[in-house]
């Protein structure tokens, strides 16, 4: 069986490219839920359908897994998102500027597959740094 730590890093580092929708089928479970920006906990096609619509407000979209540690059959990661903002997104208009923040989640798993995320994003720095707010990070 993969090394769940690996799950999580090919998993997160999908979002916003072609591999994504293929990152969903091979480790998300059927009764995957998750902590989604603004809308409380969603089942899976809520969170696919929410996750593509968000992707689709940025270009040049770089998801790293920086930090990764496990306990039992969860995992933690700190990463760092960047790309350009080309959407409306957020309550903000498409900007066309470039942004980079940090970020970290929990993937719960049940039988390899992950069954609960949550997702923690410096959301103020990205609306700052869509807005064009110097010094925001």
């Amino acid at each position: 069986m993969q090394d769940l730590k690996e799950k999580s890093k090919s998993w997160h580092e999908a979002f916003g490219t072609d591999r994504i929708e293929s990152a969903y089928e091979k480790y998300l479970g059927k009764e995957f839920r998750a902590l989604f920006f603004g809308h409380g906990w969603v089942d899976k096609d809520a969170y696919m359908k929410g996750d593509q619509e968000f992707a689709r407000s940025f270009e040049d979209i770089s998801m790293t897994v920086e930090d990764m540690a496990q306990e039992g059959d969860t995992v933690f990661c700190r990463m760092k998102w960047s790309g350009r903002n080309t959407g409306d997104v957020l309550g903000i208009e498409a900007s066309g500027k470039s942004f980079e923040v940090i970020g970290f989640c929990q993937d719960k798993y049940k039988d390899g597959m992950v069954v609960e995320h949550i997702a923690l994003f410096d959301t103020d720095a990205l609306k700052a740094q869509l807005k064009g707010i110097e010094g925001a990070a």
